[in-house]
């Protein structure tokens, strides 16, 4: 492997993008489904666009994991070049995301999706390993009555993503539509 990349995180690099990319392929087709659904306000866009959303990152561990892992030691030991690629294809598929947030939330701002887009997957990157911590970690938190795992990370997405999305709107201009805000 090491004669094709630069260091064992080049490649976890390189499967992120891949996966990020499936999800986004997967995404598209989840996302032409609830297009066809009407919803004039951005509250009731915002909702549609965090369930979807939450349903379908939740249904990607590895993807998941791949994102928590990014900053604190994915990108640590690459070389100039990998960093430059990764980011540029990381930029790339925002761009995406931003390109589907808004067929499902066409009341945000271009800047308003790229700004969700962003704090989505950062967003994913400190829940997920939050909602899936070692064994010690959910013992304690289940003795507690803390219930943890893929459901609690799929509705606490759900809750932030939503939120993220009605915040980003106000902060760029879009006024809410005549339906009530969640």
């Amino acid at each position: 492997m090491l004669r094709y990349f630069d260091s064992r995180e080049a490649v976890f690099l390189e499967l992120l993008l891949e996966e990020w990319e499936s999800w986004l392929d997967h995404l598209a087709v989840d996302i032409q489904a609830e297009h066809d659904a009407t919803a004039d306000d951005a509250g009731s866009q915002a909702r549609r666009l965090a369930a979807v959303l939450a349903e379908t990152l939740s249904s990607r561990p590895v993807l998941c994991d791949l994102f928590a892992a990014t900053s604190i030691e994915l990108e640590t030991n690459v070389s100039f070049a990998t960093a430059r690629s990764f980011k540029q294809r990381a930029y790339g598929l925002n761009d995406r995301l931003v390109e589907l947030t808004l067929r499902v939330a066409p009341l945000l701002t271009e800047t308003a999706a790229t700004g969700f887009g962003r704090a989505l997957i950062i967003t994913v990157a400190g829940l997920w390993p939050f909602a899936h911590p070692n064994d010690i970690i959910a013992a304690a938190a289940l003795e507690s009555g803390i219930r943890l795992g893929t459901e609690r990370f799929q509705k606490d997405l759900g809750d932030i993503a939503t939120a993220l999305a009605i915040g980003f709107a106000a902060q760029c201009g879009t006024e809410p539509g005549p339906g009530p805000w969640p």
